[in-house]
């Protein structure tokens, strides 16, 4: 099993959609989804099946995304960054949300890091 990082925008995230979830569907429904979301992200430092897929699928091939894939939970993308030994968990991003723009700024990030 690959390490699991969380970035410090995605903690915040995942506190969000727990905030939002128990406002709507009250506490017991929002901890399961989070769990839901977590689950997700331990399967895929396992390697289960279904594999994450290449950010550029879900930007058509318009942007180079290198190095950032994605797998769906519920109403969430999880953005994630790949190597051989970790799982860094990028960001939540909500399906109603620009996905382009902010999956674009993601991969912005990671090339002015460098």
């Amino acid at each position: 099993m690959k390490d699991i990082k969380v970035s410090p925008e995605a903690e915040v995230s995942l506190a969000d959609i727990l905030e939002y979830s128990i406002g709507q569907w009250g506490l017991s429904r929002a901890e399961d989804y989070k769990n839901e979301l977590l689950k997700r992200i331990r399967g895929v430092a396992r390697n289960e099946l279904p594999h994450p897929m290449p950010c550029e699928v879900l930007m058509l091939g318009k942007r180079d995304v290198a190095g950032l894939c994605y797998c769906r939970e519920g109403a969430h993308f999880i953005i994630l960054r790949e190597t051989a030994t970790c799982l860094e968990v990028v960001e939540f991003i909500h399906e109603s949300r620009d996905l382009d723009r902010l999956i674009a700024g993601l991969a912005g990030e990671k090339k002015t890091s460098r």
